[in-house]
């Protein structure tokens, strides 16, 4: 990764608002307090809801939960 390309919420938010960028991000570093969990094809393809075990997981973290783009 190239912390160079990296900016503040701001201005990503601002360049975000303005079709600057395709949208914002978030990258994990070793000197943030943050995990993330990522989970991949572990929904239902037709009613989009998670299936076991990343219902089970999501549950038992109880945290921020979202679908990427990807």
């Amino acid at each position: 990764m190239d912390d160079r390309t990296w900016t503040s919420l701001e201005r990503a938010l601002e360049y975000a608002a303005i079709g600057t960028a395709d949208g914002v991000g978030f990258v994990f570093t070793a000197t943030d307090p943050l995990v993330g969990v990522d989970l991949d094809d572990c929904r239902d393809p037709e009613t989009g809801e998670p299936l076991e075990p990343a219902s089970s997981i999501i549950e038992q973290l109880d945290s921020f939960t979202e679908v990427s783009p990807s």
